[in-house]
């Protein structure tokens, strides 16, 4: 059991060291690209009307999402009654 540590830690020693740019992603920044974009005219919006477009921006693209993930539920919720 010992010598499975030792492997264990090598291993992200070695993977630290090679590959630093492959991380597991946090909640924050796992996020669709439209998402980013959408929170980046957030941050730039200067006006209140750019503020305002940024907000209806967010507020579309959750809706869609929302009906994306309820077609899908309700399509797994057939498939397994079938």
């Amino acid at each position: 059991m010992h010598d499975y540590y030792i492997i264990i830690l090598l291993l992200l020693k070695i993977w630290k060291t090679c590959l630093p740019h492959i991380v597991i992603a946090s909640p924050r920044s796992d996020v669709c690209a439209r998402c980013k974009l959408n929170k980046r005219a957030r941050v730039d919006a200067v006006t209140d009307q750019e503020r305002l477009d940024a907000a209806e921006a967010v507020k579309d693209h959750i809706k869609v999402y929302i009906l994306r993930y309820e077609a899908n539920k309700t399509k797994h919720i057939k498939n397994v009654i079938l």
